[in-house]
Order: C-alpha cells, then structure tokens, then sequence
C-alpha cells in the first residue's frame, strides 16, 4: 500500500503557495500531468488562473527550468509544501508516489528522492518518528507554517485522526481530529461529516497573529475552518473562494470509485473479482472467485486474496496483488487495472492480468456487477405477536464525539460493510400460533425443523440466501427449561450456517427492544451466520485478537458490558461511548474477501474456515498451564471407560483454590467459557464444537461465587458428537483438555483426560455400537431427541437398539433419547401455522424410567446425566397429571446421592434442585391445542 490515499477528488494533490502576503492566497492543483495554479493575481486580472497546462511547462513555479521525472510529472499522490529556502524565498515540497517521496526546490530541482520513511531534516526520519498507523493511506499532509526559518512541524491526518509530527523531536501529539492538530477550539465545533476522512488540507491566510486558518477538502465540498472559532463557510469547493472558481471542470468533477465487484461470465466459466480500493473504509484487497459451468450446472473451483498495491494516474487506477488461493493455481499474481471515469458515468470495462509461473498468462475484461463486495439474500418470519427489528435512530442515545447521527438497520449495518443485505419478501410472514400455548419455547431441533419447511429459499447447498426467525424463547438444554439466549445461529447440522433466531421474549426481559441493544443483536446473530467468531474467540480460528485480548474491539462481534478500554474503563458505558456501529478492519477483510466457502451461508463449518486457517493447533495452544497463576480457580475432567458406541461425556468440575471468586455458572461446551479439545489415538486433534451458538451474553450475565460453603460447581459436557459429527468413532485412548475463561478474563487449563474407548468384545457389543455411531443418532443424542422428519433413520437406529438389544448397557442411551422426546411437546411448521405434538406421557415416563435403573449401578449415565434424568422423568409424571408419583422421584434423588456419599455442598445442590423442581410441576392444561378453527 502506497503512503497516501488515492482519492477521487478532481485533482490528486494541492498545496497552497509560501507566501505571506496580507488578503492573497494561492494554491496548484495537480491531476495527473496537469497543474493549474490559482491565486488572487489571476483573479484580480481578469478572473483566471495564473496557469493552466502540463506541470513541466510551468515557469513560475519552475517545473519548465527543472523538469519533474516520471512517475511524479504523471502520477503524483499527493503532495506537501515545504518552509521556503533560506534566504530566497524559492517554495521546495514534497511529491509522493506509492511509498517514495521527491522532494523539489524550486530553482534546483531534485534535492533528494528515496522512500518516504527515510525523509528527515538532519535528524530523524520519518519512519523512526511516525506511528506505524500514519506511515500508509495517510488522507492529507500540511506544514504548520511555510514561513523560512521557522521550525519544521507537519500535521499528519488519517482517517479521524491527526498525529503532530516536530521533524527534530519526533512525534509530539497524536489524537483524534475533534482533539485538534493543536489544541484549540475550533476543532470541536466541526460538525461530524467533517470529522474525518479529508481528502486535502491547505493553510489559508490569516488577518492575527497567532491564528490559523485551513481549507478542508471533502469530494466535491470544502470547508473554511479557523482553528480557534470554528467552520466559516461550508459548501462546494468552487464556491467558498474566488481564487477557486476558475479551476477548470476537469479538476473540479470527481471520480466514480471502482470498489465492489466485477466480473466475467462465458459459457465455461464465470469469475468474479472484488476491487476494494476506495469508499466507506477501504482494506486495499482484491480477491475473487472461480465457478465452473458445465452445461446447465455451476460448481464452486477456487477462491483468491491478496493485499493490493496500488498506482493511480488520471486515466486509470492499477491494482496488484500476490494471490492465497484456495487450491493449486499458476496464477503468481493478479492485476486489476480501471480506467477512471466521471462520477456519474456508466461503469468502464476494466481488465483482469494473471501472468503464469509456467509461462503464458490470463486475461480477460471485467464488467462493473455492484459496488457491493457481496449480496445477500434475507428472509425474515416471525412467529405471530413477535416484533421484527426494523430500525433504530441513533439520536435516541448519545454516540461517540463526531458520529454522524442516522437511522441503523441490518440493511445499513451490513451495507457500511460493503455488504448488500436484501429482502427475500416485501412483507415479512407471520406464522400463526394459535394452536401453542403461552409457554412457546423453541428448541434447537425445533428451529432446524422449522427452517427446512419455512424458508422459502433453503437448499441443502451453499447460497447467498439466510433465514431469520423471531421466536418466543429458547430452550436451553443445559437447563432443561428457559433460556436466556435472546439469539442463536442454530443451524449447524448438515449445511450449516443458514439461519438465525433472534428470542422476541428473551428480549423484552433484558430491555432491548427500541434500544441500540435491538440492532446489535440482529447485526451480531448474522455475522455469526457469515461466519464471524465473537470478538474473544477470534484465536480459535487463527486470526489475531484485538486489543486486551479481543475484549477492547469496538464491534458488533462484541459484547457491550464484556467491553475492556483499560483496566479502570470498562462495560456498557463505555463500549457505547466509543462504539461507532460497526465492524474491525480484520472482520471487515472477513466479510468483504473470505474465501467463498468459508462466508457464503451453507459453506464451510462455523469456526472451522473463518480465515481458512485450521482451528485447533491455536486453542490447544492457550491451554498450557500459566507461568502465574492468580486466578483463584481450578479446573478438573472425569469420566470412566466407555463401550464401542458409547455416547462420551465427561464431569466438569470448577473449583476455588483459595479466596471467594466470581464464576460463570454454565460449564456446557456451548457456552462461550468452556472450550475443550480431543486428542485422538492416532494423535489427531480436534476442537469440540457444539451444535448451536446460543448467544445470551447480549445482556448482562449473571456470576455466581463459589465460597466455603459452595467451593464448586459442576456440569456434563456431551462429546459423542457436534457440528464436525461424532468425535470419539474408533477404540483406544483419547485425550481430552478443557479451558475455561473466567469473567476477569484468566484461562483456566483442565488435567489432561485419558478416555478410553474399549473394543466391542462380542458382535452385540459391535453391532449395538454402531447403531450409535451414526450421523443422525449422533445428532438425536445431543438434541436429546427429535421429530424432525430429516433425523428419520436415526430414529429408526434407536428404535432398533432398543428393541434388538434391550438388555444391553447401551439401550440406557435410546431411552434417554426416545423418552425426553416422548416427554416433550414438538413444535413445527405448516402452511403457516405452528402445529404441537402433545407429549407422549406413558412412553416418555417407560423409557425414562429404564434409562433411571439401568444408571443406578456402575454402568449407564453419570450422576449429573441421572440428576437431569430423574428431574426430567418427575416433570413428564406431573404432566400426566400424577403429581404425587413426580414428588416421590424428586425425593428419591435426593435419598440416591445421599447414598452415594456426595460432598455436603453437591448434596444441598440436589435439594435445591428438587425443590425448585417440585414448585414448578403442574398437570399440563396451558399447553392443550386449541380445537380448530373452522373454515
């Protein structure tokens, strides 16, 4: 990337003349190998310009006498004037062009020529006294005074913000714009559309001493800024000044940006390339993609992303890169080149050049398609009552100093990413619910269900097309109840990543609707979708973190109250006294140049191709123990043996080593705390990733302390199968490690786990395992059971276990599965409305049941699994309207772990489990379907 921005104002560089003169000011503007020079001698004779012509045929300055060299006469990129030779009053300045730097004297010519970070006065250089943020794309250069003798000071501005540079002393201040190049009070009264992004600054003359006063340029616009009192005048550049009226209309008409997306289509391929050079945020990226036709089909080949390079004169904006593709290709770079045209203007045909490392090469014209990098496609349903977030206005709270107040919606969001989010209807659909009662929870399976038979635009394939849906309430299958989730990016079984629920429900109860917590939730659940990991957990995929270990990102990808500025500014406040409605530079990249798979909906797994990197070498790298350790906590694995086919789960234990400590209570693999890794017998790592990314942090999250009296918690976390499919598939010896993420940030590594999975010693034991190992079983073990038509033949698979092998230790797990199924109400879909399955008592209380005794000995669930189990069984018993018999489970959990002798603080956690339990039975009468409407 070059030092200076390229810009599509009408001329690439300006600079106003040294000359200190009262009431005249004069400037030369550069566009390509042009120069015209205006300035109150040209207006006063007549109203023209001093000069209009090729810059080497200028005089006056003296580029006739000393000529210009290429590429500086054609193609400057910017330019900065100087202090005036010592005792001549003769202007020198500097040319740039990509990372080189001229620099002129009038009457000499060339003083010197080099890399702009070798640029000094004597002392030191550029590259040692600049921020690394200011030493690329910089916006605007301008020297706080041109007057000869005096010291040498230039104001460097970069986006929203202006770094002070002393050209002996280094750099001396470096703030936002709204802070001011210096501190004086002019700068805090720009509005907010003139708080960043200039793309020119002149100094003006001054009437008082001690005062400054800059020409700001912004496109076709300027703004007459005193330093000290504020904008004087503000509209079109042409206008604010007589000396700028001649300019000729070349320099004053812009540009028409190039970014978005291009490309060529034939009978035999189609290949699309995103030129990302100009615009909102620009990351300076090409990429693209190649698909294969055959006939009537299209097929997915490869994908490309690289850094660009890039050069600019009048004519044409070239852009270069050395391409990561995804498979093997020839291609050793690719070049973009754009002819530059009028705003306005119907798009040119640029060109595509990629030379081969064999010889030969591609090339190809490339038509204009969007000035978005991608477009999505969105279907939004809603169950009937439930709000779909449509907008919010930013002046409902305050915002950052210089935002610019608007309206946000996931439509504006993701376009300020370059990312087109279009409606799939004009009208959202409103499913009826009229047949489910008040209690409409949606679990997991429900929702998969939900979105195979409602969305208008599911395929079982990759497409820009996703589906959300605004639900009542999730289930949360760690409590067997409620959750708090207010969203979930559900959809990762098969191919993944195509819908998102948002809980309307959920919602309501943390405050958020009307509130910027509203369109967060929505522009968060989504990038889930595309693939974008929260802003802490970008490690797992191999990308780097943002400040304060990803905690100090200012994003949607953030929580608000997990928001770490520094040690003392923390939270809510302070992530929305800073947070612009947006996205970081890498997330930017992510969603703007991903590799095609690993963004489009359907595509790569969620986690597993973020940044096509692998996901695990960088999690189990966090797992080594601490060199200090100061976090209070301990953190311990367990389980025993397991047969061939066994669903894995091992104990989760958190325990304090000293002082009292806050925890998060969830120890499930789904949350966000708990991450574990498994090490297969042939040494092959993965990293457990759960079904569903159930988001609850949105709201403040509720800790709880472990203390003398509660020194730990525990929790169950199922292995046997997730997104990637089952983990634990051949006999041996795995090991599993567990890393968990306190509230205070601390890392809390596991034991290393030996798991052993022992071989089937008879072919019941091999048979009856494999009725286990199957995709769909695995899926119907973590989802504790499913209706949905598409987990048919694992139905079937449990079924079979059951009933071919009912006394074999394995049937525990098909009446776990088949029997908190039964026990439940099913939610679906159809033609509309939400249909409910009604539970299915006298099954679901047999099946439990079995799946209680065969436990109760060595073999069958852990404690924690039965616990759930025997809850379970008491609310299906008090649902077929027994509540004496559902009391007597209750007690006899409590009368089974007083025998097994556990700690006095895990055994008052069982009682408080059954009491809480035993308060909520209820015969089921709410949840009765209503008789059908009549026609």
């Amino acid at each position: 990337m070059g030092f200076m921005r390229i810009k599509n104002t009408g001329f690439s560089a300006a600079m106003a003349y040294p000359i200190d003169v009262p009431n005249w000011w004069g400037a030369m503007f550069i566009r390509g190998d042009q120069l015209a020079m205006a300035d109150s001698t040209g207006y006063a004779n007549g109203g023209g310009l001093r000069y209009n012509g090729p810059i080497n045929g200028d005089t006056w300055v003296g580029f006739g006498r000393q000529p210009l060299p290429e590429p500086y006469r054609s193609a400057c990129e910017g330019a900065l004037m100087l202090p005036s030779l010592p005792g001549t009053g003769w202007a020198q300045m500097l040319l740039f062009k990509e990372n080189r730097a001229y620099w002129y004297q009038q009457g000499a010519g060339k003083f010197s020529e080099g890399p702009v970070t070798d640029l000094a006065r004597g002392g030191p250089t550029w590259g040692a006294m600049l921020p690394q943020y200011y030493l690329d794309q910089v916006d605007a250069l301008l020297m706080d005074t041109c007057q000869e003798g005096s010291a040498w000071q230039t104001y460097v501005f970069k986006g929203d913000r202006v770094a002070t540079l002393d050209w002996v002393n280094g750099c001396t201040r470096d703030c936002t714009i709204l802070e001011g190049a210096q501190p004086t009070p002019g700068w805090a009264m720009l509005a907010p559309e003139w708080s960043s992004d200039f793309d020119h600054v002149l100094m003006l003359p001054t009437s008082r001493a001690f005062e400054k006063r800059s020409l700001l340029v912004k496109g076709a616009n300027g703004c007459v800024f005193n330093w000290n009192t504020g904008p004087e005048r503000v509209g079109a550049l042409t206008t604010l000044m007589p000396q700028l009226g001649p300019l000729p209309a070349p320099f004053t008409t812009q540009y028409r940006p190039v970014s978005g997306r291009w490309a060529v289509n034939t009978p035999t391929y189609s290949f699309v390339v995103r030129v990302d050079l100009d615009g909102n945020a620009p990351t300076y990226t090409l990429s693209g993609d190649v698909f294969t036709i055959n006939g009537g089909t299209q097929s997915y080949a490869s994908s490309f992303r690289g850094k660009a390079s890039v050069t600019a004169s009048a004519t044409e904006l070239v852009a270069t890169c050395t391409p990561t593709w995804t498979s093997a290709s020839p291609a050793t770079s690719v070049k973009v080149v754009v002819p530059r045209t009028a705003a306005g203007a119907d798009a040119p045909t640029a060109r595509v050049e990629m030379p081969y490392s064999s010889g030969g090469s591609y090339s190809s014209g490339l038509a204009f398609q969007s000035p978005y990098f991608r477009t999505i496609e969105l279907e939004t349903d809603a169950v009937a009552g439930k709000q779909i977030f449509s907008s919010y206005d930013t002046t409902t709270a305050p915002v950052p100093p210089g935002y610019r107040n608007r309206i946000v919606s996931v439509a504006s969001a993701y376009a300020d990413a370059g990312i087109e989010m279009s409606a799939a209807a004009a009208t959202p659909v409103q499913v009826d619910a009229s047949e489910a009662g008040s209690d409409l929870l949606w679990s997991d399976s429900e929702l998969h269900a939900a979105m195979v038979a409602h969305f208008a635009g599911y395929a079982d394939t990759p497409q820009w097309k996703l589906w959300a849906f605004v639900a009542s309430t999730y289930f949360d299958p760690s409590k067997q109840g409620p959750g708090s989730a207010v969203g979930v990016m559900f959809d990762s079984t098969g191919r993944n990543r195509q819908g998102m629920a948002v809980f309307y429900d959920s919602q309501v109860s943390g405050g958020e609707p009307g509130t910027r917590e509203e369109p967060h939730t929505w522009v968060h659940e989504l990038g889930h979708a595309l693939n974008l990991a929260h802003s802490w957990d970008k490690a797992r995929v191999g990308d780097p973190l943002g400040p304060r270990n990803g905690y100090g990102d200012l994003s949607w990808m953030n929580y608000s109250h997990l928001y770490q500025f520094s040690d003392t500014v923390q939270g809510s406040a302070a992530f929305w006294a800073r947070f612009r409605f947006g996205f970081t530079a890498n997330e930017l990249v992510h969603l703007r140049h991903g590799f095609y798979n690993d963004v489009v909906p359907g595509g790569a797994d969620f986690f597993s191709g973020s940044t096509a990197k692998d996901y695990g070498d960088s999690t189990l790298a966090t797992m080594s123990e601490p060199l200090i350790d100061r976090s209070g906590l301990s953190l311990t694995l367990s389980a025993r043996p397991f047969l061939y086919g066994e669903p894995v789960a091992v104990e989760v234990k958190l325990t304090r080593t000293g002082r009292d400590v806050q925890v998060h209570p969830d120890l499930s693999p789904t949350s966000a705390n708990l991450k574990i890794a498994i090490v297969g017998p042939s040494g092959t790592t993965r990293v457990f990733r759960p079904l569903t990314g159930a988001c609850g942090g949105h709201n403040q999250v509720v800790l709880t302390t472990l203390t003398t009296d509660r020194p730990a918690l525990y929790g169950s976390a199922y292995l046997g199968s997730g997104a990637d499919g089952q983990y634990f598939t051949d006999p041996g010896l795995y090991r599993v490690r567990a890393l968990y993420t306190a509230p205070d940030g601390s890392k809390v590594a596991s034991n290393t786990l030996e798991v052993r999975v022992r071989l089937p010693l008879t072919p019941a034991d091999q048979d009856a395992g494999e009725l286990l190992m199957g995709e769909q079983a695995g899926l119907l073990m973590s989802l504790l059971g499913s209706d949905s038509p598409t987990l048919r033949s694992g139905n079937d698979a449990l079924t079979e276990l059951s009933s071919r092998f009912p006394d074999h230790p394995l049937a525990v797990y098909s009446h776990l599965a088949q029997g908190a199924n039964a026990g439940r109400h099913y939610q679906s879909i159809s033609e509309g409305r939400i249909r409910v399955r009604r539970p299915d008592t006298k099954n679901a209380t047999d099946q439990l049941s079995a799946a209680i005794e065969a436990s109760t000995g060595p073999a069958g669930l852990n404690n924690l699994a039965l616990n759930s189990t025997m809850r379970r069984l008491a609310r299906v018993q008090a649902k077929a309207g027994d509540l004496d018999l559902a009391d007597r489970t209750l007690t006899r959990m409590v009368d089974y772990f007083r025998a097994q002798h556990v700690p006095p603080h895990v055994l008052a956690d069982v009682r408080s489990q059954a009491d809480t339990t035993r308060r909520r039975l209820t015969p089921d009468q709410h949840r009765t379907p209503k008789s059908p409407r009549k026609p």
